[in-house]
This record gives C-alpha cells, sequence and structure tokens, in this order.
C-alpha cells in the first residue's frame, strides 16, 4: 500500500509534506541533462533526425528525513513515492 502523500511547501530543495497526521521535511537535489530524441524520418535516405530535449530528475535524500509524528510507512516507501510524485 502506498502512503497518501499530500505537499505543503516545495522550494529551495527542501519539500514539507504530510501522510495522514505526520509532517514530513526533507532535502531533494534536481538534475538536469540533455537527451536526443527522434523527431522525424527520411524515408529516401533513411535518416533520423533528433532533437535534444531537457529533462529534469528529482531525487530525494533519504538521510535528511525529518519526521513530526508516528511513522505508519518505512523511510523507503515514503520517500520513494515522494520522489516519483515529484518526477511526474
Amino acid at each position: 500500500m502506498k502512503p497518501e502523500i499530500e505537499i505543503y511547501d516545495n522550494q529551495d530543495e527542501i519539500v514539507e509534506f504530510g501522510v495522514g497526521d505526520t509532517c514530513f521535511r526533507v532535502c531533494i537535489e534536481t538534475e538536469n541533462y540533455w537527451v536526443d530524441q527522434p523527431v522525424g524520418f527520411n524515408g529516401f535516405t533513411d535518416e533520423i533526425q533528433y532533437e535534444e530535449h531537457r529533462e529534469t530528475c528529482t531525487f530525494v535524500r533519504i538521510d535528511t528525513l525529518e519526521i513530526e509524528g508516528e511513522l505508519l510507512y518505512t523511510l523507503e516507501e515514503i520517500c520513494g513515492e515522494l520522489e516519483r510524485i515529484l518526477n511526474l
């Protein structure tokens, strides 16, 4: 069962969120990189055309997690679900 996370604040690489009556605060890291994606194909020359697209990936630093309240899930479950939400 996944924790139901509600994000209260997300700024300056610090996220404050809650699961039920428990409040959390954690640091995150954001990584940007460029990915070549195909955008066209020339059937006469069999050449694929590519464009660079910027991708952003957010990582939750589990070692910085602060908890206020009762812990109902493991730290890995909470941080994993938060990371999934932030990367949508």
